[in-house]
């Protein structure tokens, strides 16, 4: 089930040296260890109960409630109990996981970001017939990215964008390239600009797409971030012809070299 992009705004609207990382073992249980202690990083946070009517307040009602219960303005956080009953509420790809990442997204303690991370590194739709799971990890995937930052995020987005085994969806893996290149990751730039040339006349090497898959929506997310990473000015649409895709991307290229040029 694919996202349109309207929906993914809307549902988002309410919302806000890298060290190697360990293996996954160690990762879920230094996660399970951080919700038990609470809030590990940064400590100036301000800690709020989550309410126990988060999951029954009506949708048309929601976005007020997340600005009366976490206003903006303020570094929220939550307790460890309450961080653990919203990773809960991820796997189970419903209603309530949307519910959860706009909370999430309101929090700025990095557990908040590590537990979006860690379910995308699930992979349920792999393995899961839930009816909104790749719903779900779409947005998730896109609300990162006005999350905090954690020690080892960057290398975490990137094997999900273009690893060895990256996630399923083409949508979660543009979302997370795009993040990991707000931390200047050089393998999510990489992919960003082979999966932008997929369609083109360009080589597409690194893209590791699937034949058949529907890139149209999260190409345009990738040639947005590209742009305003490399500073050229230019608007994306899906009318857009072939050719124009392709002086596009030569421009981002000469732009992004041309950086890398001037770096002493």
């Amino acid at each position: 089930m694919r996202l349109p992009l309207l929906l993914i705004t809307v549902l988002l609207s309410g919302c806000r040296q890298t060290p190697p990382a360990p293996p996954p073992g160690e990762r879920a249980q230094a996660l399970e260890r951080a919700l038990e202690q609470g809030v590990v990083q940064p400590a100036q946070l301000e800690r709020a109960t989550l309410p126990s009517d988060w999951q029954q307040v009506r949708w048309a009602e929601y976005s007020d409630w997340l600005g009366q219960h976490f206003p903006d303005g303020k570094p929220w956080t939550l307790a460890g109990e309450d961080l653990r009953a919203l990773s809960g509420a991820l796997a189970r790809a419903d209603e309530s996981s949307l519910r959860a990442i706009q909370i999430l997204a309101r929090i700025s303690d990095p557990l908040a970001s590590e537990i979006c991370v860690a379910h995308l590194e699930r992979r349920l739709s792999r393995t899961q017939q839930l009816p909104l799971v790749e719903v779900v990890d779409t947005v998730c995937a896109r609300a990162l990215g006005s999350m905090a930052d954690f020690p080892g995020m960057g290398p975490r987005l990137e094997q999900l964008a273009s690893g060895s085994n990256p996630h399923p969806s083409v949508d979660v893996r543009v979302e997370c390239a795009i993040r990991a290149l707000a931390l200047d990751k050089r393998r999510a730039l990489e992919f960003l600009l082979a999966f932008s040339k997929l369609g083109t006349r360009l080589s597409a090497r690194g893209a590791n797409v699937a034949p058949g898959s529907d890139v149209a929506q999260a190409q345009l997310r990738a040639l947005e971030a590209l742009l305003a990473y490399s500073g050229v000015e230019g608007q994306v649409s899906l009318l857009d012809a072939i050719e124009q895709r392709e002086g596009l991307l030569k421009s981002i290229e000469t732009a992004l070299a041309n950086r890398n040029n001037r770096t002493p």
